[in-house]
């Protein structure tokens, strides 16, 4: 009954085209995701105002960092310092050390930098279902 919207995502660019179809399509499950720049400034992706919920605040012109995979952030050896938000399209590994889950599925936390960075999964936002070609 959906739409379908991309594939899923092999590398980083897979993963950004298809957070900016969610985002057009409203279907991100935060109160705002509104990116306002895709940079090629070291360590980040996109430059966004954020609201994670209702009750939270607005951060606005925030470094956000997309990657294929959650581990591929460590990879490419990112700076926690510099990141606001990270948004990936699945973990491979959640139990990994300085990480803290939430009762929302697509919500965890990555403890680094004396801070707690909001970790995004897209797969398993609500408003994605994800079929084989035969389904």
């Amino acid at each position: 009954e959906g739409t379908l919207l991309h594939r899923v995502p092999e590398n980083e660019h897979d993963a950004l085209a298809l957070l900016w179809k969610l985002e057009g399509a409203g279907a991100i499950p935060v109160e705002k995701f509104e990116s306002l720049e895709h940079t090629a400034q070291e360590g980040i992706d996109i430059i966004s105002n954020f609201r994670l919920g209702e009750d939270s605040d607005l951060q606005q012109l925030i470094p956000v960092e997309v990657e294929d995979t959650f581990e591929e952030y460590f990879d490419h050896g990112h700076n926690p310092n510099h990141t606001s938000v990270i948004i990936c399209w699945e973990m491979d590994n959640p139990d990994a050390l300085n990480l803290e889950g939430t009762e929302t599925p697509w919500l965890m936390y990555y403890n680094a930098a004396n801070r707690k960075i909001p970790i995004l999964i897209m797969s398993k936002f609500d408003s994605i279902e994800v079929k084989t070609r035969t389904d």
